[in-house]
């Protein structure tokens, strides 16, 4: 009896120490299945980020692919000096890329230069007309700006490119956020306004509008608690109605990705094509202008190459679907640091080139963010060169967008060399 006792607990001592051996490989076999997906894990996130970073070049890169005409290094400040006044007047470089240039009043050099250049344009926009509620029924728009429309110049444009739309910038401004909900989300409001808009246009024979007012549309909607889809909607309508009389419509937006590579959904959504539909001809990405965190306090570049690269890809949709209804911005002017004064500003091309004559002055070429700045003691100024819209302009031809230039009578001359 004792010795079956025995047999029975010695049995039973081998059956818990085989499940315990049983239970301890079960864990470390889990252990190491879940390391294994925790390094598969890490690996594909990896391979997924590589990839990313290799996306986000693939234009830079493939502009690069083949020699640029006009290389970085090769640029002299001799050379600006001698060839920036040469009126280049030869075909269209990139012939299915759309092309928009605006033109200022107080940039007046503008004016000749587009009836020069009219050839290698697509869209002409002179920046005359603002939308500003009417005084005496906020609820009503009014057309400011009348008097700066030329009728002489646009037949100069005409003669010289019959093919050229003409679409003055029409800036929504002086609207309070209750003023705008109320344009923006009453029917009778909006079609009264429109039509107002495309009177005009009839009467002064011109072919649509470049419709600034996204920003401030986004903002009211967020101060007076209304919805952004019925402001989108709104631009939706606007378009339909000036395609019905055969008019376009350019709608501008802010850079949807910040200094920082975040994308600001609040700016930009993939939705918002489904809004517009086809009443819009292009969205225009304002990304003549960089505006970093450490702005005021060190040096920092005009329009980072990679960064105006992401600003597309954020715009055109997730297969590039959009690409030939997006225009590219571009910037004809730059921007200066001068740390002995502790000032910062725009600078106009007279200002570079007396800058660049200084034979004090340094022009380098800053490799990361694709521009050119000139050093002169403690200041500091990135400016664009030919070397620097080239590239730019091949990055919006690699993904099938156009480009838009801010303003046509800020830069050099021989920028026209690049469209």
């Amino acid at each position: 009896m004792i010795k079956m006792r025995l047999v029975v607990l010695i049995g039973l001592v081998v059956l818990v120490t085989t499940v315990i051996g049983l239970s301890k490989s079960d864990g470390e076999a889990k252990i190491r299945e879940e390391q294994e997906e925790l390094k598969k894990e890490v690996k594909e996130r990896k391979k997924k980020k590589e990839e990313e970073h290799k996306t986000i070049g693939l234009a830079m890169r493939n502009a690069g692919s083949e020699p640029l005409e006009y290389r970085p290094r090769a640029l002299t400040k001799s050379s600006i000096l001698d060839d920036h006044e040469e009126k280049y007047e030869g075909e269209k470089k990139y012939t299915d890329m759309p092309t928009m240039a605006y033109i200022t009043p107080w940039n007046n050099a503008g004016y000749d230069r587009a009836v020069r250049v009219a050839s290698r344009l697509s869209i002409v926009a002179p920046v005359w007309l603002q939308l500003k509620p009417e005084e005496m029924n906020s609820r009503e728009c009014r057309i400011t700006g009348t008097h700066d429309i030329d009728q002489g110049w646009i037949e100069r444009l005409r003669t010289a490119n019959p093919k050229l739309k003409i679409l003055p910038r029409l800036i929504v401004e002086e609207f309070s956020p209750e003023q705008m909900k109320d344009l923006f989300t009453s029917e009778a409001a909006s079609a009264n306004c429109i039509r107002k808009v495309i009177d005009l246009l009839e009467s002064a024979g011109l072919d649509g509008v470049v419709l600034e007012g996204w920003l401030p549309v986004l903002r009211a909607a967020h101060q007076a608690a209304f919805d952004v889809g019925d402001a989108i909607e709104t631009f939706a309508s606007w378009g339909r109605a000036l395609h019905k009389k055969e008019k376009m419509i350019v709608l501008p937006i802010p850079p949807p990705v910040d200094a920082s590579m975040q994308l600001m959904q609040s700016v930009w959504d993939d939705s918002y094509w489904d809004l517009l539909g086809d009443s819009i001809d292009y969205v225009q990405i304002m990304t003549h202008d960089y505006y970093p965190m450490e702005r005021g306090t060190t040096v920092f570049p005009q329009a980072p190459a990679r960064w105006v690269e992401q600003n597309l890809r954020a715009v055109i949709g997730r297969h590039g679907e959009h690409a030939n209804r997006v225009l590219l911005g571009l910037y004809h002017y730059g921007f200066k640091t001068d740390f002995s004064r502790q000032q910062q500003g725009a600078v106009m091309a007279k200002e570079f080139l007396e800058t660049l004559a200084n034979e004090d002055a340094e022009l380098e070429w800053d490799s990361d963010v694709q521009e050119h700045f000139v050093r002169l003691g403690k200041m500091q100024m990135f400016f664009p060169t030919l070397p620097s819209l080239e590239i730019r302009t091949r990055i919006a031809h690699e993904y099938g967008s156009g480009i838009s230039i801010w303003d046509l009578g800020q830069g050099l001359e021989y920028f026209s060399r690049v469209l």
